[in-house]
């Protein structure tokens, strides 16, 4: 195991997130979502963390990479012990065991695939010289079905099935999924996206409630929203 100093921790620590109404400087959210106490290390606590390397050292042994390059700052991270066990030396692939619950701000256990963020494969890559692909998330598009959008509008000239047509040849979408309620709270629930995004135009109006509405789930499920 890594011997760290009280500097490179706190270095380290400062690595995680902000999280919204909590102390920056006692507070962090890893990679994954959890939340995280910069004090706290032990490996059964509900904020307690871990140093996580996220090319793992394993790995990098297997590539011929010097024991002294696995520490490098670059390749170390925040991580709630759980979710750090969870990992354990998948990359870029990898499954969390817990996250933070943005409305209670507290832990609960919620496994999902996550992906390393591709600028920081790109980050190790280019410091270690490797010349591995890097992996992308996968883009899912809820679309409207003509029964729900006739609850809030006449019908577009095109069918959903034409719709979904357009859409399938569009380059970076992964799958398209069909949504039959104006509201976007039950896929939400279903699928458990890491994000969603929208446009602006719910901003103010009839559909804020809306907005709210999945601002409410995503806080549940641990994603977040743009």
């Amino acid at each position: 195991m890594s011997n760290f100093t009280k500097e490179q921790l706190e270095e380290i620590c400062r690595k995680g997130r902000e999280v919204e109404g909590k102390n920056p400087n006692v507070y962090r959210k890893d990679a994954a979502g959890a939340i995280i106490k910069k004090d706290d290390r032990r490996v059964e606590s509900e904020y307690g963390w871990e140093v996580d390397h996220v090319f793992p050292r394993a790995k990098l042994e297997e590539r011929g990479i010097s024991e002294e390059e696995w520490d490098a700052m670059i390749n170390l991270r925040p991580f709630h012990a759980q979710n750090n066990r969870r990992k354990s030396d998948d990359y870029p692939d990898y499954t969390r065991a817990v996250v933070m619950n943005k409305i209670t701000k507290r832990n609960y256990a919620h496994e999902k695939g996550k992906i390393v963020n591709p600028d920081v494969q790109k980050a190790i890559n280019e410091y270690y010289g490797f010349d591995d692909e890097i992996v992308y998330g996968e883009v899912m598009i809820g679309l409207f079905t003509d029964r729900a959008i006739a609850t809030y509008r006449r019908l577009p000239y095109l069918n959903y099935e034409q719709r979904k047509n357009v859409i399938e040849n569009i380059k970076g979408v992964s799958r398209i999924v069909p949504q039959d309620d104006i509201s976007y709270a039950p896929n939400l629930y279903k699928y458990k996206p890491d994000y969603i995004i929208h446009g602006d135009d719910w901003l103010e109006g009839p559909y804020k409630y809306l907005r709210d509405e999945v601002f409410k789930a995503m806080g549940e499920i641990g994603g977040g929203s743009n």
